[in-house]
């Protein structure tokens, strides 16, 4: 299974500014014929109250992580399988995810007759 996202808040001071870091997996070079995971961290810096009113209980960090990558894989910049490893999913949990987050595969009529005319071809 993908190593999931990491996150941390951290409050430098109290009424100052609320940190959050997210950190995601990004494929980088190549190590003895295998792939190399190497972590990019991205820090956002919003008003302590802000944060703490869209997130009071936490998991801001993971909110914005799983924002992004959904409209990443919108955009087509990243893959199902990628957006797994971004968040640390099997691939058996992502249909839920998506359907969770109102993402669902577009699948027109068009599709469905392939389909249809593929498996009348195999006498199915």
């Amino acid at each position: 299974m993908p190593k999931p996202a990491e996150t941390e808040l951290r409050l430098d001071q109290p009424g100052e500014v609320a940190i959050e870091s997210v950190t995601v997996p990004s494929i980088s070079g190549n190590v003895e014929g295998r792939r190399a995971d190497r972590l990019m961290n991205v820090t956002l810096e919003i008003p302590d109250d802000i944060g703490l009113r869209l997130a009071p209980t936490g998991g801001l960090s993971r909110k914005v992580l799983e924002t992004f990558v959904l409209e990443e894989l919108k955009a087509g910049r990243i893959t199902e399988p990628e957006l797994c490893r971004m968040l640390g999913l099997a691939r058996i949990q992502l249909d839920g995810f998506l359907k969770a987050h109102g993402v669902f595969e577009d699948y027109t009529m068009e599709d469905f007759e392939k389909e249809r005319a593929a498996f009348k071809s195999l006498g199915l």
